[in-house]
Order: structure tokens, then C-alpha cells, then sequence
């Protein structure tokens, strides 16, 4: 008998509130009134699946594992299984009318050319159309943390992504989009506190001191940038991101419940281990309804 492909936990499925402040609640709350979109690298569908629920626009997506390509297909219009790092994909959409909106939800980081795939993405863009882009922030406080400590480790998921190819800073993600010849008419930072992400362990293995000094980069807290551009806005309204002041993190209800790191590293390490994928999945959604940074 075959496997239900939706009993399948997925190692880019998740879900985010529609209020949650997380990179999937932007990005779709920044593509929810456009007619036609293509989202690039879909996964298994985690955000197309709600765009498409929400607003109930023509839904493209291009995806080249086969179990998410399946998984997209129970309720996009249409599904193209392509390899973005194939310099000739558009093709596969040669006389189809163009899009309103491309997303491309931290899949570039994935590519070995992100500046090309941008391009080629643009091309496939109608009058005034628009593209919106999440990419990972290299800059944030955990992964100095792992080069302070000499221990750049790759991960499952995350930050440092065992399949990430690219990393990009906040002057880095504005070169992006400057040398693809795209303005920026909207952009916000998803943040987190350093001791709340996967790289916990090569945090709190820092001195006090060590972290403070870490932490005045202005953008140490942020996780991830989502950008909203197109190409025939107006320059004079152009953002240029490395102007723009990022949010500070939620409070940490760890530090406040439990001042010593290593106890709380230690119950923080005992439920990733113990818990399954989708008990920690309800837990955040719980922590982000209560406004806490778990």
C-alpha cells in the first residue's frame, strides 16, 4: 500500500499564525490581493497551502523533490517540477500568461547562483508585478557565536541549513536586489533572542561579555529578512534596508523562569530530544499566541 504522502512530516512543513510576526504571516499577508502567483521552491507547500486557502488566487508552484511536488499538487493549479538551478527553467513557461506575484520563501540561500535565479524570476513578472523573497540573516548573534566559538557547524534546518550554498548579511540581501535592477518598496525583519534559536548550545557557551559585545550589531537579533520589490516603482521610493531599525525580540520567557543558561539549556535540549515534531510545532504556536519567545 502506498504511504499517505500527507501523513508525511516533511522537513520544510510547518504552519505560523496568520498574526505571528513569522517570515510565512509576511510573506502571504504581503501577496494576499494578487490574482496570479508563482511561488519558486515551494517545499511541501507551508505557505503556498495558506496563500491559496486565503486569498484563493491562481496558485503556481515550482518544486523539484517529488514527495513536496505530490504533496502541491492536491491544491495548486499548477505544478512544474524544475531545477531552478538549470539556467533555461523559465521555459517551461514559454507562452503562459505571466504573474502578478513570484515568492521565493528562503530558497535562494539553496541556489548556486541567486543573483541568476532572481533575474531569470523576474522575466516571468507581468506589468507591475512584484516579487517577494525571505533569505536566513548570516548576521544574527548565534552564528557569531559559532565562528567565535570555532564550531560552524550545519544543521537539519535553520540558520545553518546543512544544504545552504549562499549567505547573505543585510548589505549583502540590498546588493541582491540592487544588482538584479529591483526596487524595494517593503521589507520587515523576522528576530529572535539568540538563546531561542537551534544554536542555543554555542550561544550560552559564550562569556557574558563575549555576548554583549555581540549584541550591539543592530541587526543581531534579526533571523530573517522578507523583501517585497518590483522593477518599475518609483527609485525615489526605493528602502534601502540597511536604514531601517529592526524590532526587538519578544521577551524570553527561559530568562525570566529559569536565570541559569545551563539549566535552561539543559530542559530546552530535553524537550527537542524527547518531543515529536508535531507536539514542538503546537508548543510554538502556543508560545507566539501568549507572545512569548520560546
Amino acid at each position: 500500500m502506498a504511504a499517505n504522502i500527507d501523513s508525511e512530516i516533511h522537513k520544510y512543513d510547518y504552519k505560523f499564525g496568520k498574526n505571528d510576526g513569522s517570515a510565512g504571516a509576511t510573506i502571504v499577508s504581503m501577496a494576499s490581493e494578487s490574482r496570479r502567483v508563482l511561488e519558486i521552491g515551494a517545499g511541501p507547500g507551508s505557505i503556498a497551502r495558506v496563500l491559496k486557502d486565503r486569498s484563493g488566487c491562481n496558485l503556481t508552484a515550482i518544486e523539484i523533490d517529488p514527495v513536496s511536488v505530490e504533496k502541491l499538487k492536491t491544491f495548486c493549479d499548477a505544478v512544474y517540477c524544475l531545477d531552478l538551478n538549470d539556467e533555461n527553467w523559465t521555459s517551461a513557461f514559454d507562452g503562459i500568461e505571466k504573474f502578478d506575484t513570484i515568492i521565493a520563501a528562503d530558497i535562494l540561500e539553496h541556489l548556486i547562483d541567486p543573483l541568476a535565479t532572481l533575474k531569470l524570476a523576474i522575466t516571468l513578472l507581468a506589468e507591475h508585478g512584484q516579487i517577494i523573497v525571505s533569505l536566513p540573516h548570516v548576521g544574527h548573534a548565534s552564528v557569531m557565536a559559532c565562528l567565535f566559538n570555532s564550531d560552524f557547524s550545519y544543521m537539519q534546518d535553520g540558520l545553518l541549513d546543512r544544504t545552504h550554498l549562499r549567505f547573505f548579511g543585510v548589505a549583502n540581501i540590498q546588493d541582491l536586489f540592487d544588482d538584479a535592477g529591483l526596487n524595494i518598496n517593503e521589507a520587515n525583519f523576522v528576530v529572535r533572542s539568540p538563546d531561542s534559536t537551534e544554536l542555543m548550545t554555542q550561544w550560552n557557551k559564550l562569556a557574558p561579555s563575549v555576548r554583549e559585545v555581540l549584541l550591539t550589531s543592530r541587526f543581531s537579533d534579526v533571523t530573517q529578512v522578507v523583501v517585497k520589490a518590483s522593477v518599475d516603482s518609483n527609485p525615489d521610493e526605493t528602502i534601502n534596508i540597511l536604514a531601517l531599525e529592526p524590532p526587538k525580540p519578544r521577551f524570553s520567557l527561559a530568562r525570566i523562569l529559569i536565570p541559569n543558561a545551563g539549566l535552561r539549556l539543559s530542559i530546552r535540549e530535553l524537550i527537542r530530544a524527547k518531543f515529536k515534531p508535531r507536539t514542538k510545532q503546537k508548543m510554538r504556536q502556543f508560545a507566539r499566541m501568549l507572545k512569548l519567545d520560546l
